[in-house]
């Protein structure tokens, strides 16, 4: 369940700009359904919140580029001021998302093994240094 928000927040991000609901984030959804039968209350109450908030993110993302493709922004100073009042309300929303990203540890935390959130650091760092290495050995036949 750690895994499929932290990454149905970053496919968030990621397709943002695109006209549609991205259909990567209906598996990610349906995980946490799942979530009602293996976690405990809080966990499903957080996952449903947290797909709303994606939902409302990317509705709103998509909308507002939209009305800002049909509207001449030398039009009148109420139109230029709606468009700066959904941007501004995109960001807030992208923020929340984002301090949502970074709690997730915490938030699961206590339902995970403590030795698989422990590890996930060094998994990444692990992921990290192997795909530096496999670039500069590819660097390295190229020249």
């Amino acid at each position: 369940m750690y895994e499929a928000a932290r990454k149905s927040i970053t496919l968030a991000f990621e397709k943002s700009d695109e006209n549609d609901m991205p259909t990567d984030l209906d598996e990610l959804f349906f995980k946490f359904e799942e979530a009602r039968f293996f976690f405990p209350n809080e966990i499903p109450l957080f996952l449903d919140t947290l797909r709303k908030d994606i939902k409302t993110f990317l509705a709103l993302n998509y909308a507002h580029r939209q009305n800002k493709a049909q509207i001449d922004t030398t039009q009148s100073v109420e139109y230029r001021k709606t468009l700066l009042d959904e941007e501004t309300n995109i960001l807030k929303l992208r923020e929340a998302l984002y301090s949502t990203r970074m709690s997730l540890p915490k938030i699961f935390g206590g339902v995970l093994d403590s030795n698989e959130v422990d590890r996930w650091p060094f998994q990444l760092a692990s992921l990290l240094l192997s795909t530096v290495a496999a670039q500069s050995k590819r660097l390295r036949k190229r020249q």
